[in-house]
Formats: structure tokens, sequence, C-alpha cells
């Protein structure tokens, strides 16, 4: 599924819950890896159009594709004009999945007692798990759109790579529960790989013990 040329794109830089803003921009270039996007494309009164956007920073992409509300997180690799309106680069750093419901079942993990290496956190549980994406519980503060380093050790392999932050939870303080897209951001990384994994593995271990029960 790709987003196609002068499609309405929507982005979102990382910010905390209290102020969600999506800034409206229109593909105008894409290949296989990069899109190039136009936020001045609806500007009628000429007047200079602020987006706060940086080169290598971490970002929420939404669209419609196929008459579904989807989204993907990303990378600003460039910007290659600032006024009137910027005119941006970026790179995909996940797979488009939906921003209305979880495309991907997800499999519980918390009675299996997992903890994940997450950031600078060397044991945070692993909630729940998914062929694109998971849930952990941690200590640190973090906004959506924010990327975190994640190393997870399943069945004797090590699985890293990093998450892109969809969504936060604040439980008790002190525990804050963060919604995750994983991604492979570095060369080797094998996380998005070892997502899928675990997940078939989990389903497995929990038909398996429905099935005892019968």
């Amino acid at each position: 599924m790709m987003i196609d040329m002068g499609s309405e794109i929507f982005l979102q830089v990382p910010d905390n819950l209290k102020k969600v803003v999506l800034h409206s921009g229109k593909v105008v270039d894409h290949d296989e890896e990069y899109f190039t996007v136009d936020f001045g494309f609806d500007m009628e009164d000429g007047q200079e159009k602020a987006v706060p956007v940086q080169p290598e920073q971490e970002v929420l992409i939404f669209c419609e594709v196929r008459g579904e509300f989807m989204k993907h997180s990303a990378r600003i690799t460039e910007i290659l004009q600032s006024e009137p309106a910027p005119v941006i680069r970026y790179e995909s750093t996940s797979q488009l999945v939906s921003a209305e419901n979880r495309q991907c079942y997800r499999a519980s993990t918390v009675i299996s007692d997992m903890f994940i290496k997450f950031g600078p956190e060397e044991r945070c549980p692993l909630l729940d798990v998914s062929a694109s994406g998971f849930a952990v519980m941690s200590e640190k503060s973090y906004n959506v759109g924010e990327t975190v380093d994640v190393v997870i050790e399943f069945d004797g392999k090590q699985y890293t790579g990093s998450g892109s932050i969809q969504s936060i939870d604040y439980r008790q303080p002190g525990q804050v529960r963060y919604g995750l897209l994983g991604m492979g951001s570095k060369a080797g990384d094998n996380l998005v790989k070892g997502l899928a994994h675990i997940t078939m593995n989990i389903q497995r271990q929990q038909l398996r013990r429905l099935a005892g029960a019968v």
C-alpha cells in the first residue's frame, strides 16, 4: 500500500498529548524510499506558513489510502524550502498501519513475564506484541512521535531496532504505558522480523493453553 502523488498528508511533530497539532501538506514527488511534501498548497492569503520541522526530526505522518485513514512514522531528511511555506523530503521508517484501529492482532505478553531494554532502561515490562508494534511500561517520559531504541531477547535470540511512540497512557506515578510501531533504522536491525516471530510464538503458546483447558 503506497501514498499516491498528490495525496494530502497530515504531519505531527513530537509533542505531549495536551496539544496535538496536524500540519496539512501535499505529496508532490516520491519514489520507493522518499516523499517530497509541500505545505503551501492550500495558502490563500500569501502569508508565511510555519511548520516546526528540521532535518533528522522524527515525525508521524497521517493520510488517507484507499478510503482508510492510515499512519506511519518518518524521518525528515531535508528541508528543500522554508518560505513562504516549507517543502520537505522525508523517508518512511515504518509500514503504513491503520490510524483508526489496531490493524494487527496483539498478543498479550503479561503472563509470559517478558522484559525488554527500552532506551536507557534495562528491564521494562513488555505488555503486548504484534507483527507491527508492541506496548511497554516505562518510568521515563517521552512524547508521541519520539523514537526509542529497543532490544528484545526471545527464544535465545536478540532483536534490535527502535520504536516510534504512537500512544501514551499515564498509569500510577512512575508508570507510563507506551504503544509503539516497530522500526529498523540501522543496518543490521531485525526488530520488525523479531516482532512477527514473537507474536506467532506467543499465539501458539496461548492456543496450546486453551486447548489444554478444554
